[in-house]
């Protein structure tokens, strides 16, 4: 028994030293920092406890990044979302656990597609403010904060479906 608990713990010293050599570990811990974010917005209706944060993330870096999460330290919750409408024009909202970005990959967040919904936001924050969003990359450990203005309904394209809509089905 204590050779298995010898070699067991000789692997485990092992592997961090493996992942530096192949530099898997380097990369991992700069995920964030290779993300190029364009026109960060949130949108803010009127009387409504939910803002919607939208933005354009590029992966600019060599090798593929993996968004876990979007948190803020103005807002109660963020989460990402994913809108679609089906065949039948019936639109959804599902929470996405994480979007994985290639090198070189683009993705939308904009209404009607993918977006972070911003839950119960702190007290005074409107039109013309700036949200700071902060993404996590990888591990939670790797983040990167994005500064978003908030801008009115008027907006950006579509409709309000992305914040509520007694015809949106929101998914388990």
């Amino acid at each position: 028994m204590q050779n298995f608990f010898h070699a067991t713990a000789r692997r485990l010293t092992v592997l961090p030293v493996l992942l530096l050599c192949t530099g898997w570990a380097a990369a991992a811990g700069a995920a964030c920092e290779a993300l190029d974010i364009q026109d960060a917005w949130v949108r803010a209706p009127a009387g409504v406890p939910l803002m919607a944060g939208y933005m354009t993330i590029t992966n600019s870096g060599d090798d593929t990044v993996e968004l876990t999460a979007v948190s803020s330290p103005q807002f109660e919750r963020a989460e990402v979302h994913e809108s679609k409408v089906d065949e039948q024009g019936e639109a959804s909202m599902q929470a996405v656990d994480s979007i994985v970005l290639p090198a070189g990959e683009t993705v939308a967040f904009e209404p009607g597609s993918y977006h972070v919904m911003l839950f119960a936001p702190e007290a005074g924050l409107e039109q013309g403010d700036v949200a700071r969003l902060v993404l996590h990359c990888g591990d939670s450990a790797d983040t990167r904060e994005v500064k978003a203005e908030i801008r009115g309904m008027a907006a950006g394209a579509g409709a309000m479906h992305d914040m509520h809509s007694e015809h949106m089905q929101h998914g388990d």
